[in-house]
């Protein structure tokens, strides 16, 4: 019922929807009503939080006229009815990184994480930037998700020209950007020596903001530890002294758990900025989710790539159902891959996989009302 709901509504009629249980209602769970109305308001283009702007005019690069890019693609599991990879792609419009334009595409299952289609994807958010803002942006930060070690190479040889070819495409070949992937799967924790008692909770978990660039870190790459959120919960906001900078911040309220922090590796940069920078540039990154006040452990436009990922096979998967309900012949070339849907299916030619790609990249298509939106938060 919810993939109907959804699909209905976010590709049949423009429709931003907001779905909540009716047990929540009637029994709602502490905060229940506080999160939903900061989805609400996200999905209406309301902002629910904002950094100081003197916090971003301290980076080397104009923000006011930069577009930050979450890149991920959602892989289908050994039980799903979708057995397409969904790519999705979402870039900032406006001076305070809070909306977001969506642009999602379908490609085949396969073991190499490259984006095929990423200049296609860029090349939209680009043009959808320039009809909001009236020009183009003069600086992209590429945040790429879902990427291991071992295809660093395989993005710098493939992504990237694809991300220059979509610049140029629109009149910008010398666009500078900057690509970072974002490591979450991994197994590094940080803990303070002594523990910090200033809580209602004594905790030895390293506060927001904390970086690691030194010693663990991989001397051939360019690459950090950040620890954006904070955790266990705590009762009261703590004052810290953040190491790469000179103000002091309040932390954010934090999530229960052990802190676990991500991992920043940096494939391209044509603003050659310091370490500092860098660091500062993710850390700030993670803050303006619409779904919480508080900071969170990944840049919001990575989350957001993965939220709309999801929801493109949600959108799939509830049109292959309505398929397979009114019984029309040939409903099986809605997978893709080395095989048909199906045990025992005879493998797929390079044609009829790219006619099943083009089929679910038509599935996958939004309505022109909710692509401006949060419609996946």
């Amino acid at each position: 019922m919810y993939a109907m709901v959804k699909h209905c509504c976010d590709q049949r009629y423009g429709i931003v929807t907001q779905c909540f249980k009716a047990d929540n209602v009637s029994r709602p769970p502490n905060g229940y009503f506080d999160n939903l109305l900061l989805k609400v308001n996200g999905k209406a283009g309301g902002q629910n939080v904002s950094l100081e702007p003197k916090l971003l005019d301290g980076l080397p690069v104009n923000t006011r006229s930069t577009m930050v890019i979450g890149v991920d693609v959602n892989h289908p599991g050994e039980t799903e009815r979708v057995m397409s990879s969904v790519a999705a792609a979402v870039g900032s419009y406006d001076q305070a990184f809070a909306l977001y334009n969506a642009s999602i595409r379908v490609q085949a299952k396969q073991r190499d994480e490259t984006i095929k289609q990423l200049d296609l994807m860029v090349g939209d958010l680009l043009r959808q930037y320039k009809d909001a803002r009236r020009e183009l942006p003069s600086t992209l930060v590429v945040f790429r998700d879902g990427v291991s070690e071992g295809q660093f190479a395989r993005v710098v040889d493939v992504e990237i020209p694809l991300i220059r070819r979509a610049c140029a495409e629109l009149g910008a070949p010398n666009l500078p950007f900057v690509l970072i992937v974002v490591q979450k799967r991994h197994h590094t924790r940080f803990a303070l020596a002594e523990q910090n008692t200033s809580g209602r909770k004594p905790t030895y978990n390293v506060p927001s903001g904390t970086v690691v660039d030194r010693d663990i870190v991989d001397p051939t790459l360019k690459s950090f530890y950040l620890n954006s959120h904070f955790s266990p919960l705590v009762s009261s906001l703590l004052l810290l002294d953040y190491p790469f900078s000179t103000d002091h911040f309040l932390s954010p309220l934090s999530l229960q758990g052990t802190s676990k922090p991500t991992k920043y590796v940096i494939l391209h940069d044509d603003l050659n900025m310091n370490a500092d920078a860098l660091q500062q540039l993710c850390f700030y990154s993670c803050f303006s989710s619409t779904r919480t006040r508080n900071v969170i452990a990944i840049p919001t436009a990575v989350r957001y790539a993965d939220l709309a990922a999801y929801r493109a096979k949600l959108h799939i998967e509830a049109q292959r159902a309505l398929e397979l309900g009114s019984n029309k012949p040939g409903n099986t070339t809605l997978s893709s891959g080395s095989k048909r849907s199906g045990s025992g299916a005879a493998p797929v030619s390079s044609t009829e996989e790219e006619a099943i790609i083009t089929k679910l990249n038509c599935l996958a298509h939004l309505h022109e009302k909710v692509k401006h939106r949060l419609f996946y938060c």
